[in-house]
C-alpha cells in the first residue's frame, strides 16, 4: 500500500478524533458537529475572509492542527481525497466503541517516533490489504513477534483487525481485534 493510502488514513484518524464544533446539528456527526472530511472541504472553498472567520472561533491548539489539516488536504490530488471520503464514511459505519477504539489506537499511533510509524505505516496498510486468514498467520509468525515491540504488535493487531481493508465495506471479519495464539 502506498505512502499515501497510509497519509490519507492518519489525516482521516486525526480529523476524527479533532473534530472542530460548529453551529447547529449536522448530520452523522453528532450535534454541532460535522464529519471531518467535510468541514476540510467546506474550509477549502471558503474564501480566506470566511476561513479566517470561522477558524478564530476555535481555540489556538485546535485552530493550529485544523489549518496543518487543510493545508495537507489541500496538497492531496482528488483521488486522494476522494478516497479520504470514502476510507472515513467507512470508519463511521463501525460501531461507536470500535471507533473509540481505533481513536485511541491512533493516538497512541501519533506518540511513536516518526521512524517507528513509518514502519508501522506500512506493515499496517499491507496487513489490511490481506485477507483475515493470511493477516493472523503474519500477526501470529516469528518475524512479526521479533520485529515488532509488545505495544507495536498491539497496534497493529487492533488496528488491521479493526479498520475495513481500503475500498471495501466493513464486514464481521473486520470488526474484532485478531485472536493471539
Amino acid at each position: 500500500m502506498s505512502r499515501l493510502a497510509a497519509f490519507i488514513l492518519l489525516i482521516a484518524a486525526a480529523l476524527a478524533s479533532a473534530q472542530p464544533h460548529v453551529r447547529g446539528p449536522r448530520p452523522g456527526g453528532g450535534p454541532g458537529r460535522m464529519p471531518p472530511p467535510f468541514v476540510i472541504e467546506r474550509l477549502s472553498r471558503m474564501s480566506p475572509e470566511e476561513r479566517e472567520g470561522m477558524l478564530k472561533r476555535l481555540p489556538p491548539d485546535r485552530r493550529a492542527l485544523l489549518e496543518d489539516r487543510l493545508r495537507d488536504y489541500d496538497k492531496l490530488p482528488q483521488d486522494a481525497k476522494d478516497r479520504l471520503r470514502r476510507e472515513y464514511n467507512e470508519f463511521r459505519q463501525l460501531p461507536p466503541e470500535k471507533q473509540e477504539e481505533v481513536r485511541r489506537m491512533f493516538h497512541r499511533f501519533s506518540e511513536m517516533a516518526p521512524d517507528r510509524r513509518r514502519e508501522l505505516r506500512r506493515e499496517l496498510m499491507e496487513l489490511r490489504d490481506m485477507p483475515a486468514d493470511r493477516r493472523n498467520s503474519v500477526l501470529n509468525s516469528e518475524r512479526f513477534r521479533s520485529e515488532y515491540s509488545e505495544e507495536e504488535r498491539t497496534l497493529l493487531e487492533h488496528l488491521s483487525g479493526t479498520l475495513p481493508a481500503p475500498g471495501s465495506p466493513p464486514s464481521p471479519a473486520n470488526s474484532a481485534p485478531p485472536a493471539n495464539n
